[in-house]
């Protein structure tokens, strides 16, 4: 029976520990999905002033 409740909390502190490094890695992505999604929104007004400084000129053409 000791050796059944050994290897049962045994499983527990895996399960445990997996689920501390799950938590981990669901932090680290949200951070980076942040970044990324800032960057995009960044980017598309880089682009949005890139374009609104062109197309008078292609415009004119």
């Amino acid at each position: 029976m000791a050796d059944l409740v050994d290897r049962l909390e045994g499983a527990v502190e895996r399960l445990v520990n997996r689920h501390r490094q799950l938590l981990t890695e669901l932090e680290t992505l949200r951070e980076e999905n942040h970044r990324l999604r800032r960057e995009r929104e960044e980017t598309a007004a880089e682009l949005d002033a890139i374009l609104a400084r062109i197309e008078p000129l292609i415009g004119e053409n």
